[in-house]
């Protein structure tokens, strides 16, 4: 009986812990067997804007909660110690649980110390993004986040507009607005080298990211239509700012609402068969692929479809109905 008063205390904080996370595994597995039953909706779509910061966003939130959960765990050894050895070893279980704690304390802050940064990165690229898409139209096209590798480096252009003069790279960035300067804390100027602050703070390096950007993208046009010249312009967005202009350079700072006047930035035009290429191509590299596993458990036949015989032929594909059509031209021949 004393044997057991004693080792109930341990037997209660080893349980504490355990029946929680016993709890979490089994139904993780249950969601997990539900999900591999059924087949998702969609396997791909286009990049919304801001996806691949979101996604290394929810990647550290993933790596701070995992170490949130140890430190939990961490947190019991000193009393785990303590009372599997009876009051002993108290001095050397308190610094081992120092030790562990300080060290998981020290993953989370970080996994979290950027996070902000991020968030707010992916505020400013929808809301640019936000304001981009409502210039979609037979003559424009907006595409988000164009994801390059090469050279073994991997970075991303925030947004891309196709117009009919050409093509728009744009990189936006979301910056805080301190209060505490003088004359108008929610303006800054450009003249397209740096970026000037009211707070007496300059960027240059936004301005250099959206050069480099643009050149690429050029580069990359003029591949995809055979070495045609492709002009392109770019362009740091900063939402929620007023953009005082001065002399332009090479790169243009604007406010995301003020990029609608730019969408005539040369008065030629591209020819039709660059426009459909530039499109087909910014359509292929700006999709995201899903690559979750197939069902593994099949769809019960009353499932598959509850279509009536007669509208199963609206399901044809295009190719194989334009595959067998026979154009006017040729009946007009053969008759």
């Amino acid at each position: 009986m004393k044997l057991l008063a004693m080792n109930t205390p341990l037997w209660f904080f080893l349980l504490f812990p355990g029946l929680p996370f016993l709890a979490f595994a089994f139904f993780m597995n249950r969601i997990a067997k539900n999900r591999h039953a059924a087949q998702q909706p969609v396997y791909s779509m286009r990049r919304p804007a801001g996806y691949s910061l979101q996604r290394e966003a929810n990647e550290l939130w993933d790596e701070f909660s995992l170490w949130l959960s140890i430190s939990v765990f961490a947190a019991l050894i000193p009393a785990l110690m303590s009372i599997a050895s009876e009051g002993g070893f108290l001095a050397g279980s308190i610094i081992l649980g120092t030790a562990v704690c300080s060290f998981t304390f020290w993953k989370m802050w970080k996994a979290y110390a950027p996070l902000p940064g991020y968030w707010l990165g992916v505020r400013g690229e929808q809301a640019t993004g936000g304001e981009l898409d409502m210039l979609q139209s037979e003559m424009v096209r907006v595409f988000h986040d164009l994801v390059i590798t090469e050279k073994g480096s991997t970075w991303n252009i925030d947004h891309v507009i196709l117009t009919r003069c050409g093509l728009i790279a744009i990189e936006t960035k979301a910056r805080r607005k301190k209060m505490d300067v003088d004359g108008k804390a929610h303006a800054l100027s450009s003249d397209g080298v740096r970026v000037d602050f009211p707070d007496g703070t300059y960027d240059t390096e936004s301005i250099s990211q959206a050069l480099r950007n643009g050149k690429w993208l050029s580069r990359i046009a003029t591949e995809w239509t055979g070495g045609d010249d492709i002009p392109v312009i770019a362009v740091v967005a900063y939402p929620g700012w007023l953009v005082n202009h001065r002399d332009e350079g090479q790169v243009y700072v604007r406010n995301p609402k003020e990029i609608r006047e730019m969408l005539e930035f040369q008065p030629h035009r591209l020819y039709e068969k660059n426009w459909n290429i530039l499109c087909g191509q910014l359509e292929k590299v700006c999709r995201v692929e899903f690559n979750d596993p197939k069902p593994k458990r099949k769809l019960m036949p009353q499932a598959a479809t509850k279509l009536p015989h007669h509208d199963v032929k609206h399901l044809t594909p295009v190719k194989e109905e334009a595959k067998n059509a026979v154009p006017e031209e040729e009946e007009a021949v053969a008759s």
